[in-house]
């Protein structure tokens, strides 16, 4: 069997941040509980992407020479952990929450090989400009809020949310690329050399 990697998500914006390292991988999206059982950002998304990872797993077989990346993103604010809105209510109460204040984009991957499975998070600092009800409007009128955690993503309408970033830009988007290839070619570097497909 060849070498393969796997992505364990349905998001567009993780498909295509890979698709910048890989020439080609499977997507391979998995159904896990997402219950936040604490606060701590950083804690509960390595743990979420390390239950998409062996669910992942599960469904391969752990073979030896498949990669699983899975990942979690989580956006940290005043005390409270934001997933994905359910609502353009609740879309709009994030917003509200974030309007004019620095906050943090936390996301977890874990890389899983075999019996072999590694887990990092990534913190990036933003700075959301102040939003008047009109703007917001405006916002949530993109349906960009919609299975967004936080309620939002910072690229397209996104751009003119924020100010300032401090910190990975990749990592607001779902998937911290330096840091998952440094990953990669620290403990699975085989992979990064797969060639492309015919």
């Amino acid at each position: 069997m060849e070498e393969k990697i796997i992505l364990a998500s349905a998001s567009p914006q993780r498909h295509r941040l890979l698709s910048l390292l890989f020439p080609r991988f499977e997507i391979l999206p998995t159904e896990t509980d997402e219950t936040l059982r604490s606060r701590n950002p950083k804690k509960e998304t390595a743990r979420l992407s390390q239950l998409k990872a062996e669910a992942a797993g599960r469904q391969t077989g752990n073979h030896p020479q498949t990669l699983i990346i899975a990942a979690d993103t989580l956006v940290s604010a005043r005390g409270r952990l934001l997933g994905k809105p359910a609502s353009r209510e609740e879309a709009s109460e994030m917003l509200d929450l974030l309007s004019g204040r620095p906050h943090r984009v936390v996301t977890g991957f874990t890389l899983r090989c075999g019996n072999k499975e590694i887990t990092q998070t990534v913190s990036t600092k933003i700075y959301m400009t102040p939003l008047t009800a009109e703007w917001k409007e405006r916002y949530l009128n993109t349906d960009e809020w919609k299975n967004a955690a936080g309620g939002y993503r910072i690229q397209n309408a996104g751009e003119w949310l924020f100010s300032k970033i401090s910190g990975s830009y990749s990592n607001v988007v779902g998937l911290p690329m330096a840091q998952l290839r440094l990953a990669i070619a620290r403990y699975f570097p085989s992979f990064l050399s797969l060639p492309p497909e015919k």
